[in-house]
Formats: C-alpha cells, sequence, structure tokens
C-alpha cells in the first residue's frame, strides 16, 4: 500500500507538466517570430503567457508586460494599425519599428488612441519595405487583442468647409465617417488642431442645439462656427466631455447656419459617430423650466438633455434639466 502512494505521488507532478506545456508562450512571443500579416487584414491573437520585450521608446514609452509581434510589408501608402475593435479587452500599447529585430528604428507608436485605452497608429509606409508591430499592455496588463490592418479610406466628401453635409432639420440626425484621408484645417482658434477634419453644417431653429461623438473611435475635438467659410466665427467647441470624445451644445439664431467641423485630438484620425439633435426635454432650458408646487414629488431623467454649464454655483457639463 506504501509503494502504491509514492508511485500516485510522482503521476500527479507529471500530468501537471504536461497542461502546462500545452498552455505555453504564443507563437510569435519573440520578435524573431514575428507573424507577417497581409494589407488589409484582421487577426485575433493574446498576449497572455508571453514574455516582456523591452524595446526603444517609440512615440510611448515601453512596458514590462506581456508582448507579441506581427510584421506586414509597406504598400507605399499610409496604412493604420489598429487595437481598437470590440474584441481587445485589456488596456494596450501599440509600437510600429522598421530595420531588423536587433537593431529596431522607431517609426510609430500609441498609447490611448480610442475608448477603453485601446491604441491604433496611422504608418507612413514604403513599399517593399518591412514593418514590426509589437502588441503589448499598459503596465503588466495582457489579454486579447484584435488587430486590423488597413489602408486609408476614401478622401471624405465633406472634406472642406465648402462642401460641408447638410445635417437637415429632421432630429435626431446621426451620421457615421473616417476622418484618416481628410485634410487638416487648422482655423486657427475654437479648439483647432493639425489632425484631419470633416465638415456638416445645419440650420439653427432658434432653439438649442447640441452635437456629440461619443462612441467615436478615437480622441476627438469638435467645434462649431458661423459665418462664411472664408470667415467662419467660433461659436463653441469641445475636446473631452464623455471620456475622450466631445459633446458641444449651442442657442442657434433661427435661419442662421452653423458649422461643425470633427476632428481629434492632436493628429488624430479614425472612425466615429456624429449625432445632432435639438431639445428632447421640455424643460431643457431654463427659459422652459417646469413649476412646482410646495409640497410636490416629480420624476424625470437628464439622458437626452443638453448641457447648461452657466460658469459657478457648482456647475459642470452634464446635461441639465431645469424646475
Amino acid at each position: 500500500m506504501l509503494i502504491h502512494m509514492r508511485v500516485m505521488a510522482l503521476a500527479t507532478p507529471l500530468c501537471l507538466g504536461a497542461s502546462l506545456a500545452f498552455a505555453g508562450a504564443p507563437a510569435n512571443d519573440d520578435c524573431a517570430d514575428a507573424i507577417a500579416l497581409g494589407v488589409p487584414s484582421t487577426t485575433e491573437g493574446s498576449s497572455v503567457g508571453a514574455a516582456p520585450d523591452a524595446t526603444p521608446s517609440c512615440g510611448t514609452s515601453d512596458a514590462d508586460s506581456p508582448a507579441v509581434w506581427y510584421s506586414f510589408t509597406g504598400t507605399g501608402g499610409e496604412v493604420l494599425v489598429s487595437l481598437c475593435g470590440a474584441p481587445t479587452d485589456y488596456d494596450t500599447k501599440l509600437l510600429v519599428f522598421d530595420g531588423d529585430c536587433d537593431a529596431l528604428n522607431c517609426v510609430a507608436g500609441n498609447d490611448d488612441n480610442c475608448p477603453g485605452f485601446k491604441s491604433s497608429v496611422a504608418v507612413a509606409t514604403t513599399a517593399d519595405t518591412e514593418y514590426l508591430i509589437k502588441v503589448f499592455g499598459f503596465g503588466s496588463g495582457s489579454g486579447n487583442f484584435e488587430l486590423v490592418l488597413d489602408g486609408p479610406p476614401a478622401v471624405p466628401d465633406n472634406d472642406d468647409c465648402a462642401d460641408a453635409i447638410d445635417v437637415g432639420d429632421a432630429f435626431p440626425a446621426t451620421f457615421e465617417g473616417n476622418t484618416q484621408s481628410a485634410a487638416p484645417d487648422n482655423t486657427g482658434d475654437c479648439g483647432a488642431t493639425d489632425a484631419p477634419a470633416v465638415w456638416y453644417s445645419v440650420v439653427g431653429t432658434g432653439l438649442e442645439i447640441f452635437a456629440e461623438l461619443c462612441g467615436s473611435e478615437y480622441d476627438t475635438k469638435m467645434s462649431v462656427y458661423e459665418g462664411d467659410c472664408g470667415a467662419l466665427t467660433c461659436v463653441t467647441s469641445n475636446d473631452d466631455s464623455c471620456g475622450l470624445q466631445s459633446r458641444v451644445a449651442w442657442a442657434s439664431a433661427e435661419g442662421v447656419e452653423y458649422s461643425i467641423c470633427v476632428f481629434g485630438f492632436g493628429s488624430s484620425s479614425g472612425n466615429y459617430t456624429l449625432t445632432v439633435d435639438g431639445p428632447a426635454l421640455a424643460n431643457d432650458d431654463c427659459a422652459d423650466a417646469i413649476a412646482l408646487e410646495l409640497p410636490s414629488e416629480s420624476t424625470g431623467s437628464t439622458a437626452d438633455a443638453t448641457p447648461d454649464n452657466t460658469g459657478d454655483c457648482g456647475a459642470t457639463d452634464a446635461p441639465a434639466v431645469w424646475y
């Protein structure tokens, strides 16, 4: 009986060893084993179980987190390298190099360029040049990801202020697009940057109008102007109102045309969703405050209201209603 127990004790470690071998490091754990990808392509992977790889700082600092590697061949045009998709489930970082694994040259890098602390970079590539992609995490993080490589989308029809897309008067109006191939339109004020920009226009109703980029896939900014495209006057602007995305509201004058500029923080670009709407609630504005009796009890919601930051008295840029 004693001999039998000793045999069982030896068998258990052997079983565990087999299990650990099965859950080994990813095949592309090392730069030298980078998996070659095409452009365009979509690849799902995981950095769990990978070893950290110290690399030069490149657009963002290195981190001591598990890393995996991919490669692609330059097209001669811009290639978008993105971890922004829903399958990515952790706080990522992303570096792109050229050169050999033993002599990496920084091309581009990013930490947080999309909601959920995910990463993307646009790389101006040279035809037939090999590029190496390091996918890793902030701090010591690791997880699952979706890596998308894509060429630039077509130049948007609304790349210029003069070609702004008319929002119309049926609110809410929602538009989707991508700013990656648009040209910058730095007007010099109103929160402008050198990021690619697209344009929309809306005619004032005499009531408050709000526009938002909440849910977009990159770090956005938005400005609203009145006047001709050659002589724009700033009405309002916003950088971060819903995470790294933007929301604005302004008291519109009836019949006045307003130009809405959608662009990015710094030089950021990407997919966006723009929603333009008017007041959805009877008491959205101070002037339309609902009168209450004393005592009274009322239920309501601020979900569809517009912000009313009065500048003091504890005010914020959160949606507000009035009584």
